[in-house]
């Protein structure tokens, strides 16, 4: 849920740079960072991926990167590697003709104001609770996966650091052993309070029929389930 909402949030500034890049005549080229997995926009979630991407943020310029073992999978041989460029450049094609559906300023206002409230109920739990970090510590495997060396980087952005310098996937590895996924939910309930009912938001962010015509950036969200909560 909590994913479905941010990636929505997301969906909302990348819109906003663009209109603002538009009205002051800078070219605007995001950049993207895109992981093997479906649920992280990886092959073959790439043609929807681009396809899903906000009205003019695309334009014919798409900038990934692809890293570690994704770069044999998706370019390893000649075959292979047709084939994924064939992806990237039918989608960039094919984006160029589609009308996309803007957003309505309500559904923004709503899931920005949600967004907000979420995310500073997230922090006082995880940055303020003096119960949280020794809790976390003892509930999940985290000083453990630290030192196997089985990712690409650091588990920590700082090694003298502490919880908060957790990278994404460290962090939501750790929740993910305990079958909690705190960092999935964490702090929705909070935003779910206030002037939208909790039906109405369901239906915003979790109906496909709607999602599909309103928001096309949905497209993207249904596996992430968390992968990319940071502390």
């Amino acid at each position: 849920m909590l994913s479905s909402i941010l990636t929505i949030v997301l969906f909302i500034y990348i819109y906003r740079m663009a209109n603002v890049a538009s009205k002051y005549g800078v070219e605007l080229t995001f950049f993207h960072g895109k992981g093997g997995t479906v649920g992280r926009g990886g092959n073959p979630a790439l043609y929807r991926a681009i396809q899903s991407h906000p009205p003019n943020t695309i334009n014919g310029r798409f900038r990934v990167t692809e890293q570690g073992e994704m770069i044999r999978q998706n370019f390893g041989s000649l075959e292979i590697a047709e084939r994924s460029v064939d992806i990237y450049t039918a989608a960039l094609l094919r984006e160029s003709f589609t009308k996309h559906v803007e957003p309505k300023q309500s559904w923004r206002d709503e899931m920005e104001r949600v967004a907000e409230v979420s995310c500073a109920a997230y922090r006082k739990t995880v940055r303020e609770d003096p119960r949280f970090v020794p809790y976390f510590r003892q509930a999940t495997p985290e000083l453990e996966l630290g030192k196997m060396l089985i990712g690409s980087r650091p588990a920590k952005r700082n090694p003298k650091g502490g919880v908060e310098s957790l990278r994404a996937i460290p962090w939501t590895f750790a929740w993910a052993q305990t079958r909690m996924h705190l960092s999935a939910w964490l702090g929705v309930g909070d935003g779910l309070k206030g002037n939208v009912s909790y039906h109405t938001l369901i239906h915003l962010v979790s109906n496909k029929r709607a999602n599909n015509v309103s928001f096309p950036f949905s497209h993207i969200s249904e596996g992430r389930r968390g992968e990319e909560s940071s502390v």
